[in-house]
């Protein structure tokens, strides 16, 4: 997989131990250079994704080999020669092969070229969309030991609304493996968290965030994990990084200044699958997803005049938004406020949301203030009920959800407010990984100490004592116990568990 790092950051790369030593003999050599798995540099692309995929189709293995994957390119080759060879007796087991070759091969070119056309990084024995590495003593420890959490005797808010339950409950890797009442723990590599007089909670959904800057800076702020967000919709309010063409971006960057206010300098991106590859690389405590911003993409086409488009400009917004679902934006915001350009009307707000249901993505819309709030509700509503988009509505920005966790504990409700944050959040806009707390879902968890809790809503957050994302422990207040460290039983040197 590539290693995520800062837009525009150097590559970092782990190279595994030789597997023959230099001064061997030459058909170790050899062998050694053959094996090595280094990154490529898309420069090193000759051929385009088409070509790639026409060449390696008439001659398997020929395009990998111009691209810069010579020893995959070869190996592929001479399999495709060796069974060629074989078919010359017209047998149809070898002819079916020689076809799958071909196709693998075809296939196996275009993705590699396409990859390298985005600029992500190939590796020499790349395959489709995966990256092979070799061992390293230190990653093989590194596995050995943080694969397997299990937090004990804790109370389950699973984010359906039912009442909680206690139960012992086991990460593994980025997911949920396993949730029972008691779970044996001899013989295994565990990290043991004991949760006894804890709750655990699915990661908080943060639909509308503020936090949009951070992402694409050197900023390393953690407050969205501190306040119990371990997803972050990016796009919320209007107004996404893409896609903004050049001749409009200062007018964008006006509605972006009054909006989230002026930061340091902003990264734009001229299409929205870009955006979305460059934001899926950066390195963030928690998991981002992005809508279209309506406002940024009107900017884009039309300006920050207030005429309604006219037809050949609506079609190419439309055309954007049917695009940008394929490109996997969750969905489209609409901010009404009047601080991210002209609120639109009847007319252009019908066939934003017959658009959007044609391309199942829900809108969200940011209204304005009341009066005014109520008439533009009604007005989305109906034509929302015509068309059959999923409208949206955005709530207030909740102070201090710590403190809302616990003054819905004192009432009784913390079920049902966590399954409106959670489970409802991630169904709206399709995040169906994340959102409860079930085995082989997205282990996205918080552990919470209820006497900790902040008891007003100007406090600083406060009473979160771990929080994981992807099954990635990323915040942690106090040590856990880590038996990882005993003696397991193994086999030829392999870790047994």
């Amino acid at each position: 997989m590539v290693d995520k790092q800062p837009f525009g950051g150097a590559s970092r790369t782990v190279e595994a131990p030789p597997i023959f030593k230099p001064g061997g003999s030459i058909m170790a050599n050899i062998l050694q250079k053959f094996t090595q798995n280094e990154p490529i540099s898309p420069v090193r692309r000759v051929l385009s994704p088409l070509v790639s995929a026409i060449v390696s189709l008439l001659i398997p293995g020929l395009a990998q080999v111009l691209n810069g994957q010579t020893a995959k390119g070869l190996c592929i080759l001479l399999s495709a020669f060796a069974v060629y060879s074989l078919n010359l007796v017209n047998t149809p087991v070898f002819t079916i092969l020689l076809y799958m070759i071909m196709l693998i091969s075809s296939s196996d070119a275009y993705f590699i070229a396409s990859r390298m056309k985005l600029g992500e990084e190939v590796r020499s024995w790349s395959i489709l969309f995966l990256d092979i590495h070799a061992p390293t003593e230190k990653g093989l420890a590194q596995a050995h030991r943080t694969t397997r959490t299990l937090i004990t005797d804790v109370t389950v808010i699973d984010g359906t609304g039912s009442p909680a339950f206690c139960a012992d409950v086991l990460l593994e890797g980025d997911s949920i493996r396993c949730i029972r009442r008691h779970l044996e723990r001899k013989e295994k590599v565990y990290r043991i968290v004991s949760g006894q007089g804890k709750l655990l909670l699915p990661g908080l959904i943060h639909p509308c965030t503020q936090n949009e800057n951070a992402y694409f800076s050197a900023s390393s702020d953690t407050l969205a994990l501190r306040c119990g967000y371990t997803t972050e919709l990016l796009g919320g309010r209007g107004l996404s990084r893409a896609p903004v063409a050049q001749a409009h971006s200062q007018e964008i960057e006006s509605l972006w200044n009054a909006v989230y206010g002026k930061p340091e300098a902003y990264t734009f991106f001229s299409n929205i699958g870009e955006y979305l590859i460059q934001l899926d690389r950066q390195i963030k405590p928690v998991q981002t997803e992005s809508m279209i911003g309506y406002n940024t993409l009107r900017a884009n086409v039309v300006g920050l005049c207030e005429a309604i488009p006219n037809s050949e400009q609506m079609e190419k917004i439309l055309s954007r938004i049917a695009s940008g679902a394929k490109s996997g934006a969750c969905g489209v915001s609409l901010n009404l406020t009047g601080q991210a350009g002209p609120v639109i009307g009847t007319e252009e707000s019908r066939m934003l949301l017959s658009a959007c249901a044609a391309a199942e993505l829900p809108v969200l819309v940011v209204p304005a203030q009341e009066p005014l709030a109520h008439t533009q509700r009604q007005m989305l509503q109906k034509l929302a009920d015509e068309t059959g988009a999923k409208l949206l509505l955005s709530e207030p920005n909740l102070a201090q959800p710590l403190w809302e966790i616990r003054d819905h504990l004192q009432k009784g409700t913390l079920p049902q407010w966590v399954s409106q944050h959670t489970m409802k959040a991630a169904a709206d806009f399709s995040l169906f990984d994340r959102g409860l707390i079930r085995e082989g879902m997205s282990a996205d968890l918080l552990l919470i100490k209820p006497h900790a809790l902040p008891d007003s809503p100007s406090a600083e957050p406060r009473g979160l004592e771990k929080v994981w994302v992807k099954g990635e422990l990323q915040y942690d207040t106090e040590p856990a116990l880590d038996v990882s460290g005993l003696p397991q039983k193994s086999i030829l040197g392999i870790p047994m568990h």
